[in-house]
């Protein structure tokens, strides 16, 4: 795929946050990842599924792609899905320990 069609695909998503359309940020961010494999985009897709409140996918692809490790924003929003997943389950003792692991860096 071309780059100025992979740029188009991207502002689609950009305009799609923006609109609060998240299900279709979600399926677009999904093949712009898919083609690129880039960090910028795998983070995009990461906050899309955030923001579409599918915080283990998020959390999921934050992890899988390695960089969580390197780079402090994939730490920070792997940490905000984590927080807000332990909250909808209830897991408030995880919690408390997680707030720990985070402020200890």
């Amino acid at each position: 795929m071309k780059e100025e069609e992979i740029e188009r695909l991207r502002g689609v998503v950009r305009d799609c946050v923006s609109k609060h359309l998240y299900s279709s940020a979600i399926f677009f961010s999904d093949k712009v990842a898919a083609f690129t494999s880039d960090p910028a985009d795998i983070y995009m897709q990461a906050q899309a599924l955030f923001l579409g409140r599918h915080y283990r996918r998020a959390f999921h692809l934050l992890n899988a792609s390695q960089i969580v490790l390197r780079d402090l924003r994939f730490r920070y929003l792997a940490a905000k899905c984590l927080k807000v997943n332990l909250l909808m389950v209830g897991e408030y003792t995880e919690l408390l320990v997680l707030n720990c692991y985070i402020y200890k860096f």
